[in-house]
């Protein structure tokens, strides 16, 4: 009887001492989304990939090198990598994109053109898991902001402005790599209204 309760009660200590893997969304589904707020945790995931990255090439060309440093960050990066990845799989993919009606040509052009953008950031982070090449970054950035037009569409016309995702002037190919970091267009050098 001494063993059964040692054995329950060493199986219920892991068990609350074991991480538990955070889940993008609940998938009940409750109803309740905050797609700007996922749009901005997203871009919070790649701004610190972007960080780890030039810490790890830092890092690793310092004499000595701190290996110790060089192993957390490579783990950070990991980390963000797959919380991006959890979030475009577990959030986007399987709650927010709705499949389309096959008869409706313009919906299922949509579908696919948001599935492939995903795919995409899928596969960029995984590329930024492998390498510490600051291009998978920008990639991820700029995949990001195509998603969000592609995704919210025209601005909001409700009259509340503030908080309203402003469609990019030049359409689908958007020339807004780094738009959110100097605020203008390199394009046309107009302010951009693009909010995340």
């Amino acid at each position: 009887m001494l063993t059964r309760v040692f054995i329950w009660l060493v199986t219920a200590t892991l068990l609350c001492l074991t991480p538990q893997v955070a889940q993008a969304h609940c998938q009940v589904p409750c109803g309740i989304y905050d797609d700007k707020a996922h749009l901005g945790m997203m871009q919070e995931d790649i701004t610190t990939i972007e960080k780890a990255m030039n810490q790890i090439s830092e890092l690793s060309a310092a004499t000595p090198v701190n290996y110790n440093q060089v192993v957390r960050w490579v783990n950070i990066k990991e980390l963000h990598a797959d919380k991006l990845m959890e979030t475009v799989t577990s959030y986007w993919m399987t709650q927010r994109l709705k499949l389309s009606d096959p008869n409706d040509e313009a919906a299922t052009e949509k579908y696919l053109t948001q599935l492939t953008t995903l795919h995409h950031i899928l596969i960029y982070a995984m590329k930024a898991k492998q390498t510490t090449d600051l291009e998978n970054a920008t990639q991820l950035r700029d995949l990001t902001h195509n998603f969000s037009h592609q995704y919210f569409g025209q601005p909001d016309t409700s009259g509340n402005t503030d908080n309203a995702l402003k469609p990019c002037p030049h359409g689908k190919a958007c020339p807004h790599a780094n738009c959110q970091k100097t605020g203008k267009c390199p394009k046309c050098q107009k302010q951009c209204k693009r909010k995340l």
